[in-house]
């Protein structure tokens, strides 16, 4: 025991000169955020990437048939300088995942909060466990990973989700244990992809259907962010994580961002959201994978 503190104790101790390095840079106006000591501190490069990363590959992205459009910004509509859903109570607070791989169920499960929300005014936290659970037979492998737009083809061919009061969360991978009678049924009409890499499009559709699920590179420093609008220009596009996308703004200083809501609770980023850089050459693959459900 002794002998892992003093190894945990090392990994913190150079991961905080790091952090120290890079916030020296910050302040001299060199690096766009501020990183900051949090529950990824103590780990090496490969337990981040098991801790971080949650979303598997997927061949075919924007699948195509009857339940599945593109989006198409509305024509002569003049797009907002900022959203931020936060302020219409739109969107669910800030969920932390734990050492299970479940972003995506994270993200599918706020999506369909906020569109159930759009069209019902009411907000109601719904069961990620519930997804976690039940949506293996779609793609998904439970707390080894998954694609939010699985989860979301269970939900539409189920007919509804339990709510997270009915279904708690456990941050492990059980039998299904889904319950006809504790669910909000909602019924998904389309899954609205986003084009691959259109920033602009993601703008629209954030800004006229509500808050979007999006894949992430999560592995190129994503894990220290504290603050600020964050950009790594070594930043892959390979996607290893879900976020939800919920508004979008201009910095002063930093430009354009996206505003994203994370699923590694409120000891990251800005209380557990974060700014990504936006329309920089689609920032760590952002906008490459991007979908709403229509209900």
């Amino acid at each position: 025991m002794a002998a892992e503190d003093n190894r945990r104790y090392n990994i913190f101790t150079n991961n905080k000169l790091i952090i120290e390095e890079h916030n020296e840079r910050w302040k001299n106006g060199t690096e766009s955020y501020q990183m900051g000591i949090n529950q990824f501190s103590d780990m090496l490069p490969e337990e981040l990437e098991l801790y971080t990363t949650g979303r598997i590959s997927s061949s075919q992205m924007a699948e195509q048939g009857n339940h599945t459009v593109i989006f198409m910004p509305p024509p002569h509509v003049t797009l907002p300088k900022e959203v931020d859903w936060r302020e219409y109570n739109a969107v669910t607070p800030v969920f932390k995942q734990g050492d299970c791989s479940s972003c995506w169920a994270v993200v599918a499960a706020g999506v369909l909060e906020s569109q159930y929300f759009m069209k019902t005014r009411q907000l109601i936290p719904l069961s990620v466990q519930n997804l976690l659970d039940c949506s293996s037979k779609y793609g998904n492998y439970n707390c080894s990973g998954g694609l939010a737009r699985n989860a979301l083809k269970y939900v539409r061919d189920n007919g509804g989700v339990d709510t997270q009061k009915a279904y708690p969360y456990k941050g492990v991978s059980e039998m299904c244990q889904y319950q006809q009678k504790n669910e909000i049924p909602i019924t998904i009409e389309h899954i609205c992809n986003i084009p691959k890499g259109d920033e602009r499009a993601m703008a629209f559709a954030v800004a006229f259907i509500g808050p979007v699920a999006a894949g992430i590179n999560s592995i190129t420093g994503l894990h220290g962010y504290k603050g600020g609008v964050f950009y790594n220009k070594h930043c892959s596009q390979v996607l290893t994580h879900e976020v939800l996308v919920i508004g979008f703004g201009t910095d002063p200083q930093e430009g354009d961002y996206w505003l994203i809501k994370n699923s590694w609770g409120t000891a990251w980023g800005e209380k557990g959201f974060g700014r990504i850089a936006r329309n920089r050459d689609n920032q760590c693959g952002i906008a490459s994978d991007v979908l709403v459900p229509l209900i």
